[in-house]
């Protein structure tokens, strides 16, 4: 069932298109090299999900949702892409009680951006 949010550009494909759906203000050089490392960090707690090593890809997600948030905001796509990465490692171990939350904010802002991109929000 996991294997079904995870993907190589990141780990969630669960709505795809919507991580890049939002336009964002032109990011300085420091915000660019920041997203370019948070989504080195995905990639490498993908990697590590898929060698069922998830207890050393949860802290590569949470950096790279506290980088996302901190650059993009809380209400970005691609933080929304983020939670759902890291409740999905959480669910993975059996972590249930922490991934349901995450899942619920990232349903949100998923949710909230699709509003926002039909013209509803």
């Amino acid at each position: 069932m996991l294997s079904a949010y995870l993907g190589i550009a990141g780990l969630s494909i669960l709505m795809p298109g919507l991580a890049f759906a939002q336009s964002t203000p032109a990011a300085t050089t420091v915000q660019s090299s920041e997203l370019v490392a948070a989504e080195r960090l995905n990639q490498q707690a993908f990697e590590l999900y898929q060698q069922g090593k998830y207890s050393e890809a949860i802290p590569l997600a949470e950096r790279a949702l506290a980088i996302r948030k901190k650059v993009l905001g809380d209400n970005h796509p691609n933080v929304a892409t983020s939670l759902n990465n890291l409740a999905a490692l959480y669910e993975s171990q059996g972590r249930y009680s922490q991934a349901e939350p995450l899942y619920r904010q990232a349903l949100y802002q998923f949710t909230l951006n699709l509003h926002i991109m039909m013209g509803r929000g």
